[in-house]
C-alpha cells in the first residue's frame, strides 16, 4: 500500500511540476513575442510550432556562429545554412541596413535589417532596444529574417520578391534600386 501512495505522489508530483513548467514557459514565449527559448518556438498565440530537438541543428549553429562577429562573408555563410531564399538580395539589405554589419543598431541590438518587434508571427527577438528588436546575437537576426521571408515571402521568384519588398519591407523609394546596384557590384 505504501508504496502505491508513493507512486501515486510522485506521479501527482511531476504532473503538477509539468503543468506548471508549461504555463511558464507559454508566459515568457508570450512576454518574448514567441521568441526561440530552450523549450521549443512559439508564436504569439503561445501556440507550439517546432520543437527544440527538431530546431536543435540549426540553433547550434546560430549560437556558434552568433558569437563570432558579423562579416558579409559569415553572413554569406549561414544564409546558404539557413536556406533563406534570394540570398544575393538579402546580403544586399544586410549591406544597406546595417552599412555591411558595421552599423550602431548591430552593435547596440545584434539587429542586421533594422527589424521591429514582430506582433503576427514566429520571431527570435528577445525585446526591444530603441524603436528596433533586440537579439541574443546577429545569427538570431538573420534566423528573424528567415521567419518573416518564410510567413510574408514565401514562393516569390525574384521579380515579385524585389516588388513586393519595395511595397512592405522599406520606406525608401529607392530601396530595390538600390539592391540592384549593390548584387551588380558584386557580379563584377
Amino acid at each position: 500500500m505504501k508504496k502505491r501512495r508513493i507512486d501515486y505522489f510522485a506521479f501527482a508530483a511531476l504532473f503538477f511540476v509539468g503543468v506548471v513548467l508549461c504555463t511558464q514557459m507559454k508566459r515568457n514565449a508570450l512576454r518574448t513575442q514567441g521568441n526561440v527559448e530552450k523549450e521549443g518556438v512559439y508564436n504569439n498565440n503561445c501556440n507550439h510550432i517546432q520543437t527544440i530537438s527538431e530546431f536543435a541543428p540549426l540553433m547550434s549553429y546560430v549560437d556558434s556562429i552568433g558569437n563570432l562577429p558579423p562579416t558579409m562573408g559569415r553572413i554569406d555563410t549561414a544564409l546558404q545554412v539557413m536556406n533563406i531564399h534570394h540570398k544575393d538580395v538579402v546580403l544586399a539589405q544586410v549591406a544597406i541596413e546595417s552599412a555591411y554589419a558595421k552599423s550602431g543598431l548591430v552593435k547596440s541590438n545584434a539587429n542586421l535589417f533594422g527589424m521591429k518587434v514582430a506582433k503576427r508571427r514566429a520571431t527570435t527577438n528577445n525585446g526591444e532596444k530603441y524603436g528596433y528588436a533586440t537579439y541574443k546575437n546577429w545569427a538570431y537576426s538573420l534566423l528573424d529574417y528567415a521567419l518573416w521571408q518564410d510567413r510574408y515571402m514565401n514562393g516569390l521568384n525574384k521579380e515579385q520578391y524585389l516588388e513586393k519588398l519595395s511595397k512592405v519591407y522599406a520606406t525608401d523609394t529607392n530601396y530595390v534600386e538600390k539592391i540592384i546596384n549593390i548584387i551588380n557590384k558584386q557580379k563584377k
